[in-house]
């Protein structure tokens, strides 16, 4: 529509701002930050839907064609915020929120980087999967500093890290690397039933009510997906153990389910 290409068009505007402040200043972190920052949301907002992208002219047997368009654009973006991120990373490394920024960043990356992958064949799609893996563990590494296995994380930071590994999991599952899904599927439930364990039990209280909210968020709600597809029976059932804890609004826990 004319007002979403006026929010797309005005958005560009202050990216290209922010690149010449940084430009002009490199060492201010808060600027970096910001323009990280846009890059990230204008990957995001958009799909890096500019001329040829996915909200590009074309007609019906245009839809490969846009959609590759559209990955790369998006790759331009991300790279371009990586290398920000990681220059920001260096110089505050313990600032949460800088980490956090670094590791959305990679593993947005490293999901642009798999759904490249599976447009491409041969080597180029081998090595598409590589530099998705490598991304998506840069982010892990990352986010195994704001999560505490023992309970009692962020819960920002606690779906990052949940969509992560999904997005691993979906990559091994991609590259026939079926025992390595498994085992990063694993680790997730591992993390959800530990911040369960250290969440009260009264589900009024405010800890609860957040961890409760995670699962209405769509890396949880693509978890179960995952979990469906990998058809292992031990992940199914502690899967199933979890949505007993936290059911749904206006939905009853599986085992009062026919």
């Amino acid at each position: 529509s004319s007002a979403d290409a006026d929010r797309v068009r005005h958005h560009r505007a202050a990216v290209d701002l922010l690149r010449q402040v940084v430009a002009k200043a490199p060492g201010r972190a808060d600027y970096v930050f910001d323009f990280v920052e846009a890059l990230l949301e204008s990957v995001l907002r958009r799909g890096a839907g500019g001329p040829g992208g996915a909200n590009g002219p074309g007609g019906p047997g245009r839809d490969r064609e846009r959609s590759q368009a559209d990955i790369e654009a998006r790759l331009v973006v991300l790279r371009e915020a990586m290398e920000h991120a990681e220059v920001l990373l260096q110089a505050q490394p313990d600032v949460a929120d800088v980490v956090a920024l670094a590791a959305r960043v990679g593993s947005e990356l490293g999901a642009t980087l798999r759904d490249a992958a599976s447009l491409a064949a041969g080597d180029e799609r081998a090595a598409r999967l590589r530099q998705a893996e490598s991304a998506l563990l840069a982010a892990v590494v990352l986010e195994t500093k704001l999560v505490d296995p023992a309970g009692g994380s962020d819960p920002r930071h606690l779906l990052q890290a949940i969509g992560t590994r999904r997005e691993l999991a979906a990559l091994y599952l991609a590259s026939g690397r079926r025992p390595d899904a498994l085992q990063q599927a694993s680790f997730v439930l591992d993390l959800l039933e530990s911040q369960a364990a250290a969440a009260p039990v009264d589900p009024s209280a405010p800890n609860r009510r957040r961890l409760a909210a995670l699962f209405d968020q769509r890396p949880v709600m693509g978890l179960e997906d995952l979990v469906q597809r990998l058809q292992e029976s031990g992940l199914h059932q502690r899967w199933q153990a979890l949505r007993q804890q936290f059911p749904r609004p206006g939905e009853p826990p599986p085992d009062r389910r026919r």
